[in-house]
């Protein structure tokens, strides 16, 4: 998976042959894994992502959210809570707590706040599932459009009204439950096309030095200086789309 697609890139480089496909698409990656790194978090999307968040605090502060590693939260299918450090097999037992009654969702920041109470403050006694992070526009364009009549089942994709939504239960397609019905789909986050953009520049980047072996410069040698390949940093485009993402602060 990339942010970005093989397609545009070909575009971009006018390049109208499959025979660097492989290159190519490992330079999305690769420029994926570095939007990654610069975000400081992953940022493609998760389905049914399983974490124990906690807040590490002191005796006389106690917040009442948790941050999740994800975001944006696309939705979140289960929040349970234990009185103890507990294992998977505990909380497979434990009940699930209920959204709007006892934690809010903030999905931009991708915090989950109590509402009545602070969350436990060690490790391991409360467990999220949830799906969050950016669908690649890959997924996007091989979506098909919802219909009527259709059996979904959950955690199909569809495309109506010019967004993307995931099926949040198994149902039959009818105008009742059209997307974006809340009881039945979910909004999924689209990459930012920002984001894209900077993800495809810096493949360019990666293929227009892919003949330096990685070279930041080169010594001309005999007092000619050097030529330095700036190119081997992230592209500009990149970095700022990162900046600009929504939530970036509270890294």
């Amino acid at each position: 998976m990339a942010l970005a697609t093989l397609a545009e890139l070909k575009t971009e480089l006018s390049i109208g042959t499959t025979a660097e496909d492989t290159r190519l698409t490992g330079y999305l990656a690769s420029a994926t894994a570095i939007a990654e790194q610069l975000a400081r978090r992953p940022l493609e999307r998760e389905v049914d992502r399983i974490e124990y968040p906690y807040e590490p605090r002191a005796a006389d502060c106690w917040p009442s959210y948790v941050d999740l590693a994800l975001r944006p939260i696309e939705s979140v299918a289960a929040v349970k809570v234990l009185t103890t450090p507990g294992t998977d097999a505990e909380f497979t037992a434990a009940d699930a707590l209920t959204e709007v009654e006892d934690y809010l969702v903030d999905a931009v920041m991708g915090s989950l706040h109590h509402v009545w109470t602070t969350w436990p403050a060690s490790r391991r006694m409360i467990q999220v599932t949830y799906t969050a992070g950016y669908v690649d526009p890959a997924t996007v364009a091989a979506t098909a459009a919802w219909a009527a009549d259709t059996v979904y089942a959950a955690g199909d994709l569809v495309t109506s009204g010019g967004a993307v939504y995931a099926a949040l239960q198994g149902h039959t397609a009818a105008t009742a439950n059209e997307p974006p019905t809340g009881t039945h789909w979910a909004f999924v986050n689209e990459a930012p096309a920002d984001l894209q953009h900077g993800v495809m520049q810096h493949a360019v980047r990666l293929w227009t030095t892919r003949g330096t072996g990685g070279a930041r410069e080169i010594d001309l040698g005999q007092g000619g200086g050097t030529i330095s390949f700036t190119e081997a940093k992230p592209h500009p485009a990149l970095v700022a789309a990162v900046e600009g993402l929504p939530g970036r602060w509270r890294l």
